[in-house]
């Protein structure tokens, strides 16, 4: 952790591609000695694109440069392109001349503060830290840091980035009418990075799943899913836990309709999305009678329930449920078969083959044990660089070349590897862990 001194205002940095310590000691009319002192490094040639320095200038040299610009695109939003930049949103907003409430179009074009002055105490974010265990370990809120940082998603912190640490409050946590947890009600809950409802959507929870709760902001709850993914969802969307121990049943079609009574025909009064947990009742004939986190009972058919989670399943089995979900449509943060993201796709089809793996596309790439091309087999992983640096597109591998994902354009579909998009965009495959020594590896399909 960093204070600033009384004499300094630190200015920050971020690194682009081709500048050295040398030429930014330079635009800011500092040392080279004092910038490597500033951020301890020792070797001035080891520095990274997109790495963020601390620039010690003095107080009445710091002023608000905007020699860089930036044009809108669509789906840009004020927070994003602050993130972008690795500048706070105020600094955004002051040297535009904009309020928070002011829209912006694509086209637009914005200037971009070269430099920013941060009132308080800093933290570089290491290898391993989160959102959650940041705010603890300085005694606040995650409402407070999230705040602070103009942090739209607290899920995707990227290691080395510089926090503002916020002074402490008295933001609510774990205290609430639910208890310290709570369960899903609703057929898909979606969580947002932020407590409102145009936040961004960082992932999705189903119906049956129970959730811990870290913090309140008025009717919004900041939960933790069973997976360890954060995000905000109403109260609306939750309910008591008060079945913990009873027999549950896990949906495994796509989309189960939950009927009233357990007849051909009869009216719904409820739907479930595949990985929803519900309390198992009775069965009758065909039908299961199953108990809803409302407290409504149901049937569904037996043929879409599975009476216990499965245990790891062969790769031909992880294959064969991505296969169902062909034709689903894209939706950003999307976990179930009303629309799914290239990730949440990737993670929903392995959960429901008995593995627990990270929700993200690159935390995905980093699960696997990487393996050569010659070596794929069908259920590895395949990755790609598309909108982001890095792997930031995931799909299933199925053999000749071709591999199941959600597109953004097409949803659910089959490609291949070597067509014009993805030929060029192809970072290499992967083989999650716990199966790799379960795997032949002269198989090939």
């Amino acid at each position: 952790m960093f204070s600033l001194k009384a004499a300094f205002a630190d200015t920050f940095h971020e690194v682009k591609p081709s500048e050295t310590l040398t030429s930014i000691a330079k635009q800011y009319g500092v040392s080279l000695k004092e910038i490597l002192s500033a951020n301890s490094i020792d070797d001035p040639d080891k520095i990274h694109t997109g790495q963020v320095l601390v620039i010690p200038v003095e107080k009445s040299d710091v002023t608000e440069k905007s020699g860089t610009t930036y044009e809108v695109k669509q789906g840009d939003t004020l927070c994003s392109i602050s993130r972008k930049y690795a500048i706070s949103l105020q600094d955004l907003l002051s040297v535009n001349s904009m309020n928070k409430d002011d829209k912006i179009k694509t086209g637009d074009i914005l200037k971009i503060p070269t430099g920013f002055t941060v009132e308080g105490p800093i933290h570089y974010v290491k290898e391993g830290e989160t959102i959650s265990s940041i705010a603890k370990n300085y005694g606040i809120s995650v409402i407070s840091l999230c705040n602070a940082n103009s942090i739209g998603n607290p899920n995707r912190l990227r290691t080395g980035r510089l926090l503002v640490i916020p002074e402490k409050d008295n933001t609510k946590d774990g205290i609430n009418k639910f208890g310290e947890s709570a369960i899903i009600q609703e057929t898909v809950a979606t969580l947002k990075g932020k407590p409102c409802e145009d936040g961004e959507t960082v992932t999705q929870a189903v119906m049956g799943d129970i959730v811990s709760i870290k913090e309140i902001s008025g009717d919004w709850y900041f939960i933790r899913t069973p997976e360890g993914y954060f995000g905000w969802v109403t109260g609306n969307s939750l309910s008591h836990v008060t079945d913990r121990n009873s027999e549950k049943i896990i949906i495994s079609a796509l989309m189960a309709d939950i009927a009233s009574v357990p007849e051909e025909g009869s009216e719904y009064c409820g739907h479930a999305v595949m990985g929803s947990n519900l309390t198992f009742i009775k069965k009758e004939g065909q039908w299961v009678e199953v108990m809803l986190p409302s407290g409504r009972s149901g049937w569904i058919k037996e043929e879409k329930i599975l009476f216990k989670p499965k245990g790891p399943q062969r790769p031909e089995e992880i294959v064969k449920t991505a296969k169902m979900y062909l034709g689903v449509p894209y939706l950003w943060g999307g976990t179930t078969s009303l629309g799914v993201d290239c990730s949440g796709f990737i993670f929903t089809v392995y959960k429901m083959n008995g593995y627990i793996i990270p929700r993200d596309a690159e935390s995905q790439f980093n699960y696997c044990e990487h393996i050569e091309d010659e070596k794929l087999l069908p259920g590895d992983l395949v990755f790609f660089t598309t909108y982001l640096p890095g792997p930031s597109h995931v799909g299933i591998y199925m053999g000749d070349g071709n591999f199941i994902h959600a597109s953004s354009s097409k949803g659910v579909t089959v490609s291949s590897i070597n067509g014009d998009y993805y030929k060029c965009r192809y970072l290499g495959g992967g083989r999650i862990k716990e199966i790799v020594s379960d795997r032949p590896v002269n198989n090939r399909q």
